[in-house]
């Protein structure tokens, strides 16, 4: 380090010339001496150095802090200076700083190591100092050079800093607002959003962005502002935009936002000749744009509307109002599509209409989940009626077919009226035959579900069904013999199979091919096409596709519809997909049909997977029982049934109580109820449902066993018409041997002790 000592005393000069050379361990001190103030100023002109060791009291100089302020003016030195001082001029050095030195030292008080570390520290400082003005000059050349508006204010919103650029934006010179409030030099602004945005960043020192217009001549813009928090005030950067330019921006934001919008968006001239479609229209229609501009707005009319339908609309659009309403429009491969519009007016400044604008969103999905919804509310209303009229029928064949018993029950074997109670058997089973299909639809059956594998069932009724499919039709299974098992009634999904073969058969007269298979698919709820509720899960996908003549649109909305037909008025009751849908519905599952008029049809049965064992094929039943000498609780609403199967029930030796509702069973049950052998209840009664009654008896005689009969049942006695396991159920319409022998059953499996039954 060059340091230059101008000392007038040799002894001073030789001490600290000594003291520099002990003390400057890692330090190396070049120093040149200098006698005389004139001698210094001539070194410092001709050479550099790091530091400068001053005497003030130089006998050529001017004397005191004048020798310093000179040696500054003639050298303009960038080293460091520390000032000698006397033994009591601490004053005169304090001073000294504050003219520019860096440090002073009092002769008598100098030690090598202190002389060392206040010359290092003073060069320290000189070039922090240098460095600093090096960055405040770099930054403001930063800030004079760009075209961004600049100003800093202070926690107090005075101005401390304006650039050039903002002298320009806002026509106001530096040395106006320098100094002043930003409010007080620009007091047009207060009140505005300028000063409540400038005041909550001082407030909270935070960042923050605006745009705001501005309205004070000479200054009429748009002012996009960025705010950021500085040592308690803030810096604020400003563009200044132009109403044309503000114009320009507004628009290309405008076309960014029509092209990326996910609507169709179309603009048409007066005539309705197209002139924009945005990239949404060419992805919903498959018409590039090239290919409809300048051509009518009516490219992609489906000829599903009426001519008054579109005079309607332009009688709207073209008397200035907005039209609004669904069109039904052909894409370019042909297909349809719905879609949901608002075609408006543009007028210019005289208020003629230049140009129509629409926007339009494909609603084609939506459409197909309306037109579900309401398919599946009509088909449970249809039901629940369909249901109820089973319930009632139900138990007006149970009393005509008990009376047809008894009748015959009276005849001899030989007379001839037996003959007119075989034929109102027969015209009994066939209405009960319709109103187990009614049950099915309406899915108001009760369901003896366990965990099945469907390709057995398939297997089964494809042996059984070959005879009946005939020869000129070839049927094959393909099977997925890894599928898991299914929650079901095996007799009601035999049901299901018959059924769909039948159809099947049925749609090819003159022969063709019938394939059944089975698979296991993962699907999620956007899957199903008919099932509106379909959980995400696996499923047993039960195929039935023939090559017959197909269904067409008009008819397939109608198929699962109850009595809906298209076979002749001897050939079909029209419940046969009726009962399919409803059995199906009840099973949790959902049916998929694709079909084309010439193509064939393919069914698809969805059924959800369970996790259970494989139950045992269903058992032969066995033969009857007959009567005995129990009592039992009778309780049933409708009165041809109760009279007649207390009348089966009397003949056959058995003690009965008899009611009506099911209040009357409950009290006559209390009051009876150490002798009763069995309470045989009908489950949908008057005042208390028969699980009511059964839960009461149980309650006071757990032993108690019951029998339920119904023709459907709405109550808890089973989960969505799955029978619960235990619960012992007649389903109507029962015959006297149905009745007996499930009467019996329950008798001789319950432990208490009775008098044997006799066979009857």
């Amino acid at each position: 380090m060059r340091v230059l000592l101008i000392e007038d005393n040799p002894g001073d000069a030789v001490l600290i010339q000594q003291m520099l050379q002990q003390a400057s361990s890692g330090t190396d001190f070049e120093l040149i001496h200098e006698e005389t103030f004139t001698r210094g100023i001539q070194q410092l002109q001709v050479a550099t150095f790091d530091a400068i060791l001053l005497d003030l009291g130089l006998p050529d100089s001017p004397g005191g802090l004048q020798t310093l302020v000179q040696l500054q003016a003639e050298t303009q030195t960038q080293a460091a200076i520390l000032v000698l001082t006397g033994i009591n001029d601490e004053e005169l050095g304090r001073q000294a700083i504050e003219h520019g030195a860096q440090d002073f030292v009092g002769k008598g008080e100098i030690t090598g190591p202190f002389l060392v570390r206040a010359i290092r520290y003073a060069r320290e400082r000189v070039l922090a100092e240098e460095n600093l003005r090096n960055q405040q000059s770099e930054l403001h050349s930063l800030l004079e050079s760009i075209s961004d508006g600049f100003f800093a204010l202070d926690p107090e919103m005075r101005v401390v800093y304006f650039n050039s650029a903002a002298e320009r934006l806002l026509k106001m010179p530096a040395d106006q607002v320098l100094g002043k409030a930003i409010f007080d030099a620009f007091p047009e602004a207060r009140g505005t959003l300028f000063e409540e945005k400038y005041a909550y960043a001082i407030r909270n020192q935070v960042a923050l962005t605006f745009e705001t217009y501005y309205d004070a001549p000479p200054l009429r813009d748009w002012f996009d502002v960025r705010v950021y928090p500085r040592n308690g005030g803030i810096s604020v950067f400003f563009l200044v935009t132009t109403m044309e330019r503000k114009t320009a921006e507004d628009l290309l934001r405008l076309g960014t936002a029509i092209d990326q919008a996910g609507e169709c968006i179309v603009i048409t001239d007066p005539q309705g000749t197209i002139q924009y479609v945005n990239p949404a229209f060419e992805e919903t229609t498959g018409y590039r744009k090239e290919e409809v501009l300048g051509r009518s707005s009516n490219v992609t009319r489906s000829g599903k509307h009426t001519p008054s339908f579109y005079r309607e609309l332009w009688e709207t659009i073209s008397s200035g109002h907005s039209w609004k309403g669904r069109f039904q429009n052909k894409r370019k491969d042909g297909s349809l599509f719905w879609e949901d519009a608002i075609i408006s007016p543009i007028t210019d400044k005289h208020a003629q209409i230049t140009n129509y604008v629409a926007v339009k969103r494909d609603i084609t999905k939506e459409i197909e989940l309306e037109n579900q919804l309401r398919q599946a509310q009509k088909m449970e209303a249809v039901g629940m009626l369909a249901g109820g009229i089973a319930h009632d029928f139900n138990n007006l064949l149970t009393a005509l077919q008990g009376n047809a018993d008894l009748i015959r029950a009276c005849l001899p074997s030989e007379s001839e009226i037996s003959m007119f109670v075989s034929e109102i058997d027969g015209c009994v089973q066939r209405a009960s035959t319709l109103t187990r299909q009614l049950l099915a639809f309406s899915r108001r059956q009760v369901l003896n579900a366990k965990h099945i594998n469907l390709n057995r069932v398939i297997t089964n009724i494809h042996k059984f069904m070959r005879t009946t499919l005939g020869e000129h039709i070839e049927s094959s299974l393909e099977l997925d013999p890894a599928i898991g098992l299914v929650f079901a009634d095996e007799g009601q999904l035999e049901q299901v199979l018959i059924n769909l073969c039948i159809n099947a058969r049925d749609a090819m007269p003159e022969g063709g091919v019938l394939r059944i298979g089975s698979a296991q698919r993962h699907l999620q709820r956007e899957d199903a096409r008919i099932g509106l509720d379909v959980p995400t899960q696996e499923y047993i996908q039960l195929t039935v596709a023939d090559t017959g003549i197909g269904i067409d649109p008009a008819t397939i909305d109608h198929i699962f519809d109850p009595f809906f037909t298209t076979k002749p008025k001897d050939k079909g009751t029209g419940l046969g997909l009726s009962m399919v849908y409803g059995i199906v519905q009840q099973h949790k599952g959902f049916i998929e049909v694709d079909s084309h008029p010439g193509a064939g049809s393919v069914f698809k049965v969805f059924l959800p997977v369970s996790a259970g064992q494989e139950a045992d094929p269903i058992a032969q039943p066995e033969p009857a029982p007959g009567g005995g000498h129990e009592t039992i609780l009778l309780a049933e609403d409708d009165d041809a049934v109760r009279k007649i199967a207390d009348r089966i029930l009397r003949d056959a030796g058995y003690r009965l109580i008899l009611a009506s509702n099911g209040q009357e069973a409950l009290e006559l049950g209390m009051l009876h109820l150490p002798s009763l052998d069995l309470a045989v209840l009908d489950i949908v009664m008057p005042k208390r449902s028969g699980k009511e009654v059964a839960d009461e008896l149980k309650r006071c005689r757990a032993d108690l066993p019951v029998l339920f009969c119904t023709g459907y049942s709405e109550d808890s006695l089973h989960h969505d018409f799955i029978l619960n396991e235990g619960t012992l159920l007649l389903q109507k319409p029962y015959s006297p041997q149905s009745l007996l022998k499930d009467i019996r059953n329950v008798l001789d499996r319950s432990p208490r002790p009775r008098v044997k039954g006799h066979q009857g």
